[in-house]
């Protein structure tokens, strides 16, 4: 029997400075915190929850599975839909974020920019072609 669910609920990120990584992403996007505590804040990026984990508590959270280092390799691409990639890539730079690819138009119909968080999270923006 398959299991059925209608969203994906929440996605945890393993971060090494809790501080600084609250701070890109109330800042560059603008989420609100629902729930913080000594090792953790949880945003609400709408349909989606984003918890920041540290490190050192992830272990615990998901044993026997290892935590890969940090820096050890692109593993994830979290994706934002927008209206307009090079609106958000200037919204980006007004952060002193700058985008590592794009925006660049792809023949699956989107334009794209992917940019890094202060972990090494690739988030990419992308936008439907009309």
């Amino acid at each position: 029997m398959a299991i059925t669910s209608t969203k994906l609920g929440a996605v945890t990120l393993f971060v090494t400075d809790l501080d600084r990584s609250k701070s890109f992403y109330t800042s560059v996007f603008g989420w609100n915190s629902v729930f913080e505590n000594h090792d953790s804040a949880c945003f609400d990026a709408g349909v989606t929850l984003v918890n920041l984990l540290l490190e050192s508590s992830a272990t615990e959270q998901i044993a026997p599975a290892p935590v890969a280092a940090s820096g050890s390799g692109n593993r994830v691409l979290l994706t934002i839909f927008v209206e307009s990639a090079d609106d958000a890539v200037e919204s980006l730079r007004s952060h002193g974020v700058a985008p590592i690819s794009g925006p660049t138009d792809h023949s699956w119909g989107q334009r794209t920019a992917c940019f890094l968080d202060p972990d090494g999270y690739v988030w990419e923006f992308a936008q439907n072609f009309d």
